[in-house]
This record gives structure tokens, C-alpha cells and sequence, in this order.
């Protein structure tokens, strides 16, 4: 119902193609050993996806402008379920080593990696800075930056090529929420422990998630306990009918209408496609950088 394509890291997907051996919708089981597709299609789950699926026919389902929004339920319980179980889990394992599991208060998602290398895409990116400081709450406790690995052999084969630049992203996110939220601890949450798995359940049980244009966080952000914040972007046009600002009845996520960094306007700024061989000078970093911080270059 919902696939991961690498355990490592990887794009969230919904699988609408039709097969030949079962004549209808494929549900693709989470990476994570004890989420299968048999849990996950408890109840009419297969019947509602098979609506969703059919209710838009382009290739890639969440670009559709409607017809997903009839399985949210689904991926609520199916989330929460899963973000459950691995609380619990995780509890025992922190009680019986002497540790204590760390959850945070709020979560950003900022997906990095291959992306960069995608000039003509105008879909994924980077909100500007203010967005987190204007949002999340001033007397958030801790701030998980879920994000790509950086560490070699622990990041995804196509990102890891560009591991360094997006390092320098999350560090100046990281200094801005330090700066902006002086009270909070923020930690980034990408380390070799950190399954998908983890990075799901993180979302899910924040007090406040904001996801990044991107796929990878759409369906934790709909599932999340607390308050979810999807920022718009032509990648999930169906998700403003989850708006609680224009569909208060529906009240799942809000969307935040912000402009973002995209792929197509870093080519723009820095004058040039990015290539993992040469990674952006200071300076081409530096306009990058203002845009997030100041929206514009100067």
C-alpha cells in the first residue's frame, strides 16, 4: 500500500499498478520486518485504495489533484500503527540497556541527496527559514532534523555523492534554529541507528512535523498525533483537500502556502547544474544560503 524502496532511505510511494496475478491494487509491505502487507490492508483499506487508485490515472498517484484523500484513514491507522509498535519496542530495548529513547517535541524533514542533481524540477526544495520560526512553538523542548545520512556506507547509494552539500544545508538550518529557538535542543537525526522505520515514527509522534516538499514525509505528516504542516507544492496538489485552513471539517495537516528553494531555482542562482564533482563553492553556498535565510540573493 505504501512502499519503501530502500531500507536505507528512499521516496514513499503509492503502488496503483494492476497486475495480472491479482487483477487489481498492489500493496507493497514497509521495509520495517514487522509491518506487512496483510496488517496493513486490515479492514476495507484494499477496497478504499482501489477508489483512490482509480480516481486519477496519470503515472505517479501523488501528483493526482484528487482521489487519495479517500485512503488518509487508512494511512492514519496503518502510521500509527506502526509508529506505535516501534515506541514500544524501542521503550523496552531503552529500560533494558539503561538508556532513555529520545523523541522530539518537532520535526522538519528536509530530503537532500540525488535531488540536487534535477535542475528542471520545481517540485522538491527547501522552505525559507522564517517558515520554522513563525510555526513551531516557542517553547519547543527538542527539534529532530530528519534528514539523509551524511556518513558513507550509511547514506543511499545515489545520495551519497552528494552528502557534503547537503551537510552544509542542514548545518545552517541547524545554526538557524539554534539561533531562532535558544532554548531547544536540536539534533539531527540521521545517524546509522536511524532507520526509516525510526524516521517515520519521529514524524508521526511530534508534537509538530514540517515537511519539506517532498514525498518521503507527505504520508507521516497526514498520520502525525500532533500538528502536521505540509509545505504546497505541485508534487501532492491533493493534499489541499486536507487543509485545515480551507477545509476545517477535514482538519489533518496544514498547508503552508510559502515559496521554497527549488532544484530549477538553485541552477538559477548559482549559474550552473550541480555536479557531485564540484560541489558549490563558498560563494555559490553563501547565495543559497541567503535565499534560505532572507528570500533573495543579495
Amino acid at each position: 500500500f505504501i512502499g519503501v524502496a530502500n531500507a536505507a532511505r528512499s521516496s514513499v510511494f503509492l503502488d496503483c499498478s494492476a497486475s495480472r496475478d491479482t487483477g487489481g491494487v498492489q500493496h507493497a509491505a514497509f521495509s520495517p520486518a514487522n509491518f506487512t502487507p496483510e496488517a496493513a490492508v486490515a479492514g476495507n483499506l484494499a477496497g478504499d485504495w482501489k477508489m483512490a487508485c482509480e480516481a486519477c490515472r496519470i503515472s505517479m498517484r501523488h501528483e493526482c489533484r484528487s482521489g487519495l484523500e479517500m485512503a488518509v484513514p487508512q494511512i492514519q491507522s496503518s502510521l500509527r500503527g506502526l509508529a506505535q509498535r516501534w515506541r514500544a519496542a524501542a521503550e523496552a530495548e531503552a529500560h533494558r540497556t539503561g538508556t532513555k529513547l529520545e523523541l522530539d517535541d518537532a520535526v522538519v524533514y528536509l530530503r537532500c541527496g540525488d535531488i540536487l542533481k534535477q535542475p528542471w524540477h520545481s517540485g522538491y526544495g527547501w522552505v525559507q527559514y522564517r517558515v520554522y520560526a513563525d510555526t513551531l512553538h516557542p517553547e519547543t523542548s527538542t527539534i529532530g532534523i530528519v534528514t539523509t545520512p551524511f556518513e558513507n556506507g550509511v547514506c543511499r547509494a545515489k545520495d551519497c555523492d552528494f552528502r557534503r552539500d547537503c551537510e552544509r544545508i542542514v548545518g545552517d538550518l541547524a545554526a538557524f534554529l539554534e539561533w531562532s529557538f535558544p532554548r531547544s535542543r536540536v539534533v539531527v537525526r540521521n545517524g546509522k541507528e536511524e532507520t526509516v522505520q525510526h524516521a517515520f515514527a519521529r514524524m508521526v509522534l511530534a508534537r509538530q512535523v514540517i515537511c519539506n516538499p517532498s514525498t518521503f514525509c507527505l504520508y507521516p505528516t497526514i498520520a502525525s498525533t500532533g500538528r502536521g504542516y505540509i509545505v504546497a507544492s505541485r508534487l501532492y496538489p491533493w493534499v489541499e483537500l486536507l487543509d485545515r485552513a480551507t477545509r476545517p471539517e477535514a482538519s489533518i495537516v496544514q498547508v503552508l502556502h510559502q515559496p521554497f528553494l527549488s532544484m530549477s531555482m538553485i541552477k538559477k542562482i548559482t549559474g550552473r547544474v550541480y555536479n557531485p564533482a564540484k560541489p558549490w563553492s563558498d560563494s555559490e553556498f553563501a547565495l543559497i544560503a541567503s535565499w534560505l535565510r532572507n528570500g533573495s540573493v543579495d
